[in-house]
């Protein structure tokens, strides 16, 4: 495993991932309470997981978990009480499936653009840079 690997993707590498989802999710279409189905149309994670050509077995590897925590995070997520119970990868990857199961499609690619963004910048351009 290389240093990058061991310290996590960089920011750019996130957004990279965002913005090839969100394309990903604009050609294929999107679903709820499923990743994909049998027309390839996608949620929001499955985006993640298939616009980089992974297998759906590696949902939970950090180039899915770690886009998944920056959207969750830059959209303010909730951790629901049954994520407490749940591994950090799997929390990160649940916060997103349920979000992308209650909201319309625009949201969901809404969100991948604001993550992308943050990613980016490394701070939430809509709350102000106080570095």
């Amino acid at each position: 495993m290389s240093q990058e690997q061991e310290q996590g993707l960089t920011g750019e590498q996130i957004a990279d991932i965002l913005a090839a989802s969100r394309e990903y999710l604009e050609e294929h279409g999107r679903i709820v309470n499923a990743l994909v189905d049998d027309r390839g149309r996608v949620c929001a994670a499955g985006a993640i997981v298939l616009s980089q050509d992974l297998p759906l077995r590696d949902i939970y590897v950090p180039e899915v978990v770690e886009p998944c925590r920056m959207l969750a995070e830059s959209l303010a997520l909730p951790v629901e009480s049954h994520h407490l119970r749940a591994t950090e990868s799997v929390a990160q990857v649940c916060r997103v499936t349920h979000w992308n199961d209650r909201v319309d499609v625009q949201e969901v690619l809404d969100g991948f653009a604001k993550a992308e963004k943050v990613a980016r910048l490394g701070y939430d351009p809509d709350l102000g840079y106080s570095g």
